[in-house]
């Protein structure tokens, strides 16, 4: 069944006329959420130290002892892994590795969460997010008309204008659309968002 959320205006009254359609929840394998999570922290982690290699660390000109004789093995330079101080087999190249998603894949397990959100009633949409007195005053009066005293986080885009007054607000924690991903949806967190701000992003993932 396909699910569907009502529209407030910012007096909190819902919008009769107004809905948003997100249509029905994808089915999201276990394995395909734990890919997706993979991904995502991988992004995000810092970068890795870096090693030497034997052929990057410094000395070991000649032979540390001669070939035969000795009753050692073999060696041929001091640089050898073998050696303390000599370069380091496998180690970590500095290189972060940047893991993607397939578009369909990750698409199907973000509208899943949004769907799950909206089953939870934990994303409420906005008709506008345009306080015409610029006033964090003003927000805080909406913010106490739907859910007072919560921490809200605040899913917009360029469309929405100037969203200074929501920014300003100790309660909101602003996110762009263009920048967000599956762990700003993960954890038990209430959403604010407007119609054509959530319209947009239900169509960019529903494109593939």
């Amino acid at each position: 069944m396909s699910q569907r959320l009502p529209v407030y205006n910012l007096d909190a009254s819902k919008i009769a006329s107004s809905e948003v359609e997100l249509g029905t929840a994808p089915e999201i394998s276990e394995t395909l959420f734990s890919q997706a999570l993979r991904v995502e922290f991988s992004n995000f982690s810092k970068k890795a130290g870096r090693t030497l290699k034997k052929g990057e660390v410094s000395g070991g000109g000649r032979k540390p002892w001669r070939q035969k004789g000795t009753g050692k093995a073999r060696a041929g330079s001091i640089r050898s892994p073998l050696f303390r101080g000599g370069g380091i087999t496998f180690g970590p190249t500095g290189e972060k590795r940047v893991l993607k998603l397939p578009r369909k894949s990750a698409s199907k397990v973000f509208l899943g969460l949004m769907l799950a959100l909206a089953r939870q009633d934990r994303l409420t949409v906005l008709e506008t997010l345009e306080i015409k007195d610029g006033k964090t005053k003003t927000a805080d009066a909406i913010i106490a008309k739907f859910l007072p005293k919560t921490k809200l986080v605040l899913i917009h885009s360029k469309a929405d204008g100037n969203i200074k007054p929501w920014r300003n607000h100790p309660l909101i924690n602003p996110i762009k659309a263009e920048t967000l991903n599956l762990l700003d949806l993960l954890g038990k967190k209430t959403f604010f968002v407007s119609k054509s701000t959530l319209i947009s992003l239900i169509e960019k993932n529903a494109e593939h």
